[in-house]
């Protein structure tokens, strides 16, 4: 069976876009704010693709690069100012950041309707990573023949295994797991006898 991980994106992008183009018929345009402390190249890499795909669906994305040795009182002032202004639609503070930020606090302060990354505990959306791997199960699912009604009772009676806990990956994508009904096994270095679980 072979997931088409590129037509799944594709088909995003392009309901993303539709979506886009509805908003600015009402003098709306989708922007984002990305703070970036530092400079991660990882991390740029990441910012690189967030701002292209804003521009390819008609959204506007912001980057706030802010040194290292920002304070987080600097930052906390930061998110407050762009909560507060109404044609900001969207915040991410890029991970990882420096340990100093706290930046689960920090993700906490974010309106819930802007904490667009899902990690704030009132975050109304989805950590984006883990809504793309249930999405692709989800189209290999379908591919079965098997109706998309059936798939959230499916989801919760399979072994599930997640390679790695990091915070912007396999965490998340094991807690979504969780959301579901699944109680998958997680899997990191420190897993003993890894190769059995696997």
């Amino acid at each position: 069976m072979k997931i088409d991980g590129r037509k799944i994106a594709a088909d995003i992008l392009e309901n993303l876009k539709k979506d886009v183009n509805s908003l600015k018929e009402k003098d709306i345009i989708p922007t984002l704010y990305i703070i970036l402390v530092g400079d991660n190249e990882q991390s740029l890499a990441y910012i690189r693709q967030k701002t292209l795909k804003a521009e390819q669906i008609g959204a506007h994305a912001e980057v706030v690069n802010l040194s290292e040795n920002v304070t987080f009182e600097k930052v906390e002032a930061l998110v407050k100012k762009l909560n507060a202004d109404p044609k900001v639609h969207g915040i991410i503070i890029q991970r990882p950041a420096p340990e100093n930020l706290k930046v689960e606090i920090l993700a906490e302060m974010i309106d819930p309707i802007k904490e667009i990354d899902g990690f704030g505990k009132d975050a109304s959306y989805v950590v984006p990573v883990a809504k793309a791997v249930v999405l692709m199960i989800k189209d290999a699912f379908e591919q079965t023949g098997k109706e998309r009604s059936d798939f959230d009772n499916w989801i919760k009676n399979q072994e599930i295994v997640v390679i790695g806990k990091g915070e912007t990956a396999g965490k998340p994508i094991a807690d979504y797991f969780e959301k579901l009904g699944n109680k998958p096994v997680v899997v990191d270095s420190k897993t003993e006898n890894r190769e059995e679980v696997i």
